[in-house]
């Protein structure tokens, strides 16, 4: 998708809907606001002609809630948990989920190299499944930057030890050729930083949508030439998510010919203008 095709849907969640709109618009995308708090999880943009609805057959499709990936060109980074959260038991054999999981994904995106990644939270819980919560992957910069201090909170019933997960990482980066940055999310002082908006940009390449008050993140984007847009956030203590929890994408050309109202239907979604 490209910037001009570019819809970007805005939801309530981060608690600073009107302050990412205002600074989205005066970039010059177009957004959407919705009522829903979290338009990342309701659906997979895949294809700019294909949506995948959250819910089908009245049960969840976990393949298709966004906080489970990040997005490359050829590439999907997944979560070890995104097929099957609620059907995982401390005694399945990780290295079984992992094979499943990445023969069920592969199957679903052809097109893709598919990775299937630690989430450093593995059984303990729904939201810090979440690859988007701790990873932030930019293609086109060739750069993975990994939350090394979420990463190394592991849950007394992880079945891997960190340095396990971060070889995974480090396998990933020189099988796709990406520089790999370990980022210690304590020194800013802010939850989630790296939960951060992946956007088309009008000059070409990509943009970061950003809490603001990531002062690391912003420095280590100047070093590699990466542009990005702070936004202000609100301060709560473990927030359920961040910039890119509360946004997510839609093709122009999707909402033109399904039309505004069928589309956001089919995604769960309802607008708020």
């Amino acid at each position: 998708m490209n910037f001009k095709d570019c819809v970007v849907v805005v939801g309530t969640g981060a608690g600073n809907q009107y302050e990412l709109r205002k600074a989205l618009l005066d970039k010059g995308y177009s957004v959407l606001l919705v009522k829903d708090s979290w338009p990342r999880d309701h659906y997979v943009l895949s294809s700019p002609l294909t949506p995948h609805a959250r819910y089908k057959d009245g049960e969840m499709d976990w393949a298709a809630e966004g906080g489970y990936f990040r997005w490359g060109r050829d590439v999907v980074l997944a979560s070890d948990l995104c097929l099957m959260p609620d059907r995982v038991s401390s005694t399945s054999h990780y290295s079984n989920i992992v094979a499943v999981t990445k023969a069920k994904l592969e199957e679903k995106y052809p097109e893709k190299r598919v990775y299937v990644l630690p989430t450093g939270y593995f059984h303990s819980g729904e939201m810090h499944a979440h690859l988007d919560m701790f990873t932030l992957y930019l293609p086109q910069a060739r750069l993975l930057v990994v939350d090394a201090f979420n990463l190394r909170r592991e849950n007394p019933s992880s079945l891997f030890h960190v340095d396990v997960a971060r070889k995974i990482f480090e396998e990933l980066a020189v099988q796709e050729d990406l520089s790999l940055v370990w980022y210690d999310s304590l020194k800013d002082r802010v939850w989630w930083p790296l939960n951060s908006a992946v956007l088309p940009c009008e000059q070409g390449g990509e943009l970061v949508v950003l809490d603001e008050a990531c002062f690391q993140l912003r420095s280590l984007l100047d070093d590699y030439a990466v542009p990005y847009l702070g936004v202000p956030c609100i301060r709560v203590s473990n927030p359920g998510g961040k910039i890119n929890c509360a946004t997510n994408t839609l093709s122009r050309r999707l909402l033109h010919e399904k039309g505004r109202s069928k589309l956001l239907e089919e995604l769960s979604l309802e607008a708020l203008i």
